[in-house]
Parts: C-alpha cells; sequence; structure tokens
C-alpha cells in the first residue's frame, strides 16, 4: 500500500495541507525521516503531535539475532509470561 509509506503534514489550525520544512509538499515519505533507512520501518504505527513536535512510533513483526543482547533473559520472561511457550521449546 503506497499511502502507507506517507506522512502528510496539515496545518492544525486550517485543516489544509502545509509543505514540509524545506520541501515544495505536504507528502512525505517514512523513509526520507531516517538518516540510514537501511531496516528500518516504512510505515508509522502511532503518532501524536504536542507543542509543534511531532511523535512517531513504528513497529516490525520480526527482530533479528543482533537484535537480543542476551537470549537468556529473554527466553526466561517468555516462559515466565506465556506457560505454553514451554510447550514449543525445542
Amino acid at each position: 500500500n503506497k499511502w502507507a509509506s506517507l506522512i502528510y503534514r496539515l496545518d492544525a489550525k486550517t485543516g489544509n495541507y502545509s509543505s514540509w520544512k524545506g520541501k515544495d509538499t505536504a507528502d512525505l515519505q517514512v523513509s526520507a525521516i531516517w538518516e540510514n533507512p537501511a531496516g528500518m520501518p516504512d510505515r508509522i504505527e502511532g503518532m501524536d503531535a504536542r507543542n509543534g513536535k511531532l511523535y512517531i512510533s513504528c513497529s516490525a513483526a520480526s527482530f533479528r539475532r543482533a537484535d537480543v543482547g542476551d537470549w537468556k533473559p529473554l527466553i526466561q520472561k517468555i516462559y515466565t509470561a506465556i506457560p505454553q511457550a514451554e510447550e514449543y521449546r525445542v
């Protein structure tokens, strides 16, 4: 979905589209917000604005081995929080 990868800027007072700083359009590719977009999320899951600042949250359905520094505490937490996980132990 090409629309899911865009952020649109609106003027809060008028509701009209407003250009991003340094751009001549109101749309911005999500990938353009990252200094190094390789491997970064390409869509925004949550957004809020306050005092002239935009706050976003992104998520991914997967993570890499390198995303976890110590696997043992993570696995222990999963087994504690989800008792059924023990059934799938390898």
